[in-house]
């Protein structure tokens, strides 16, 4: 496991997850609500100086470039990260995004990789400091085809300095296939449930 997640839960007779909450806002265009979350994040983990780094998911669209650069904490101890799905549909724009994180001092990830095939291109063009491989790829890694992904994901990582964490692990099984094919940072069930406040 590397870092910590800054997560987002909602519960109205389910639980809904911070992706699906984000994905809800990103369909009605409710950046202002990305923001908000953003700083939540934010503060929920300056309150634990020391346990970084947190990832800290962000819509592109909400980043309002060049004012955002948030402050109150060491920013070497946040990770700012964006689905690769829409950090690949403006690629200009996305550099400029991961330019002016890095250039605050932030570390910057691509996250839920490998399941399209412009998903290597991506990575390779944005250069993240992080590659969060996506559940669904993670989660079938036993199919050829996923493992092949995961392995070019892992040399792409090797060769630019990239951390690569797979997401959803949980079973053992799926642990010592992702070990196998290079993966060294992992988080899911297998190792513990998501708790509030860290």
């Amino acid at each position: 496991m590397l870092g910590n997640d800054c997560s987002l839960r909602l519960f109205d007779g389910r639980l809904y997850g911070g992706a699906e909450i984000l994905e809800a806002s990103r369909i009605h265009k409710h950046l202002m609500f990305d923001e908000y979350a953003r700083r939540v994040a934010l503060s929920a983990a300056a309150l634990q100086p020391g346990r970084g780094p947190w990832f800290i998911d962000f819509a592109p669209a909400s980043i309002r470039i060049p004012e955002f650069c948030p402050t109150g904490m060491l920013p070497r101890e946040i990770v700012f990260g964006a689905a690769e799905s829409d950090l690949a549909s403006d690629p200009d724009r996305s550099e400029e995004i991961r330019d002016l994180m890095r250039n605050c001092g932030f570390g910057f990830s691509v996250d839920d990789a490998g399941t399209r095939a412009e998903s290597l291109r991506t990575v390779c063009d944005l250069r993240p400091d992080y590659i969060k491989l996506d559940k669904n790829l993670v989660r079938s890694i036993e199919r050829p085809v996923h493992a092949a992904t995961v392995r070019k994901l892992v040399e792409i990582g090797d060769r630019t300095g990239a951390a690569v964490i797979a997401k959803g692990v949980d079973r053992k099984r799926t642990m010592e296939n992702l070990w196998l094919l290079g993966v060294r940072y992992m988080q899911g069930y297998l190792f513990g449930s998501p708790k509030p406040g860290g």
